[in-house]
């Protein structure tokens, strides 16, 4: 399932992608029992495909394993739902979840701003570091340097999680 937030004109799309693997990750575990029961009652009654996706079946991760896009688009005020089978459904977006989604989007973007301050930050302070070091080793020819590592910064909270904290409240329903 694709995540693709549209936010206001001044800034850029931002998407957060979530797949799980279409089969059990140890080849040699069964697979669940109420699983089978349901895929055999799809196959044999109802005489449907067979599912592409194990995780169709699961009660947790079922509804994204179903989904192949969710469309937040911010400036036309619409949620566009494409299913794996080609179905779209449009919502519309009450101001709260407008104004939520402006939030994350604002969130996103001075996240990007403090990366981007911090790379270029990290990246002048290696280049002093390297010629700070080329100097040491021109002076002290017997001893070797150490090489500096960089450290990179880990995201205190993904996109997702700021999406699902932001948009506590549902969105309208109504259909476009």
């Amino acid at each position: 399932m694709i995540i693709n937030l549209i936010p206001p004109f001044s800034y850029r799309s931002i998407s957060y992608d979530i797949n799980f693997p279409c089969t059990l990750p140890f080849p040699d575990l069964p697979c669940p029992a109420a699983w089978s029961a349901q895929s055999n009652l799809l196959t044999a009654v109802f005489r449907l495909e067979n599912a592409t996706n194990i995780h169709l079946f699961d009660k947790a991760v079922g509804l994204a394993a179903r989904i192949r896009e969710v469309k937040l688009d911010i400036p036309r005020r619409v949620i566009q739902v494409t299913f794996i089978d080609g179905r779209n459904a449009k919502f519309a977006m009450n101001t709260d979840c407008v104004r939520m989604l402006e939030s994350v989007a604002d969130d996103v973007r001075a996240f990007n701003e403090e990366e981007d301050q911090r790379s270029s930050l990290e990246s002048s302070a290696c280049a002093s570091t390297t010629s700070s070091t080329e100097d040491l080793h021109s002076s002290n020819k017997g001893s070797s340097p150490r090489p500096h590592k960089l450290v990179k910064h880990k995201r205190q909270r993904s996109l997702l999680f700021s999406l699902i904290s932001c948009v506590s409240a549902p969105c309208d329903s109504d259909l476009v």
